[in-house]
């Protein structure tokens, strides 16, 4: 299956971005795993520079020694190389040059897998920003939609609350008419105290609701993204 096939439409948003983010974390963990071995050879290719300098404290001492005979004015035999202790660290530092050179293939091989991981990475980031923008959309449709049933609901409600209003005035205003005017006029004043629909709010929300739901939504965006 093909990385973006994670993010095809037919699939559920919420499993596009679990898919995602979980394919992220195998990612990650691969990474921290070749900068591990990373790290271990090249302590391994730095073992030659310690028996180098090992090497190279051995000739100081035979120097000093060297040194302090000629001072002396180079009486008696002359001071003894240390043979024993350069044979030994000759065969050290022959293992660890061998080591090194090994080392040092292995760390080109792991820095060209870290750069192609690390442009993997890159693109499984962008792919998890668009399951998140898919599983966003797919809510902002959703909610959308009930809005819409809402409003035309209230809509509706509305213009049925004025509908019987009007016919309620209508019936006050025949009363006196028809030889009943205290109760035209007690219905007219019971009317003038009943709370009509306020339709400002079908206009749209005020710029206070749109900034809050921004903020609770933007906040969502970066739960879903995070790893």
């Amino acid at each position: 299956m093909s990385r973006l096939a994670i993010v095809e439409r037919e699939n559920p948003p919420s499993q596009a971005v679990s898919e995602a983010r979980d394919q992220m974390r195998r990612h990650i963990a691969e990474i921290a795993g070749l900068n591990s071995e990373r790290e271990r050879l090249t302590r391994l290719a730095s073992e030659e520079t310690a028996v180098l300098q090992q090497i190279g404290e051995i000739g100081a001492r035979e120097i000093a020694v060297f040194k302090a005979w000629a001072s002396g004015g180079c009486k008696g035999a002359a001071p003894a190389f240390l043979t024993e202790e350069r044979r030994v660290a000759s065969e050290k530092l022959a293992r660890a040059q061998a080591v090194a050179a090994g080392a040092e293939s292995a760390i080109q091989e792991i820095e060209a897998r870290l750069a192609a991981a690390h442009v993997e990475a890159r693109d499984l980031g962008a792919l998890v920003d668009e399951a998140v923008s898919v599983e966003m959309l797919a809510r902002y449709a959703a909610t959308f939609a009930d809005c819409e049933r809402k409003f035309a609901a209230a809509r509706a409600g509305a213009a049925t609350c004025f509908g019987l209003l009007q016919a309620l005035y209508s019936r006050a205003h025949e009363l006196a008419p028809e030889g009943k005017p205290e109760l035209s006029l007690r219905f007219l004043q019971q009317l003038e105290r009943v709370k009509a629909p306020d339709t400002d709010f079908l206009g749209g929300p005020t710029n206070a609701e749109v900034a809050a739901a921004h903020s609770l939504a933007l906040s969502e965006i970066r739960r879903l993204g995070e790893i």
